[in-house]
């Protein structure tokens, strides 16, 4: 059987407009992640949006701007514990407590260069291994929250010394059938030896 595209009409399509009325905040989605009450998350360039798919209720959120791309939001993940976590496009990583709607920033990665500020980096990726770490592709290399709650910056790419990555901007991450990792980069795939993580 070959594949049929879905029939015009057959999409319920969630736009922009006034948030009592079911719009999105943003009709530009950069990510999305269903929760496990069965909402539905959507990262956007202005906040992050939850849907309600029973009642079309969208409730909006946003942190406090301050400055350009406050509230643009690349990427949503749900991890194994049910943690909700959010990746912005120049303001680090946040977490959502999924009861209270509230964003909490996460600061995870420590660096003596500047360039690193974790309040400014750029969050591309978020994902978990069969291990249940946390791994985490930014702008700049990537950083591994292991189950245990501790950070590990892994690699930074581009800045003092020369790089293992073929490009600092890391956008996504696998784990094949024999547990190796693979990163893909704004530069090209890499296969990450067992040192590396």
């Amino acid at each position: 059987d070959r594949w049929q595209p879905p029939a015009p009409g057959r999409f319920r399509v969630v736009s922009r407009g006034p948030p009592a009325s079911g719009g999105l905040s943003d009709a530009r989605i950069n990510g999305i992640a269903e929760t496990r009450d069965g909402a539905v998350w959507a990262g956007t360039r202005d906040g992050l949006n939850r849907l309600d798919p029973e009642t079309g209720r969208v409730d909006v959120i946003r942190r406090p701007v301050d400055g350009a791309n406050s509230n643009a939001f690349w990427y949503l993940y749900e991890d194994a514990s049910g943690r909700l976590w959010a990746g912005s496009k120049r303001r680090g990583l946040w977490q959502i407590d999924p009861s209270t709607r509230r964003l909490e920033r996460v600061r995870f990665y420590v660096s003596p260069l500047p360039e690193l500020d974790a309040d400014r980096l750029q969050v591309r990726f978020i994902g978990e291994d069969s291990r249940g770490n946390l791994w985490i592709g930014l702008g700049t290399g990537f950083a591994i929250r292991t189950p245990d709650g501790r950070w590990h910056p892994s690699v930074q790419s581009g800045l003092a010394a020369p790089s293992p990555l073929p490009s600092p901007r890391v956008n996504v991450f696998y784990e094949d059938r024999q547990k190796q990792f693979w990163a893909g980069t704004d530069g090209g795939l890499c296969r990450l030896a067992p040192e590396s993580r």
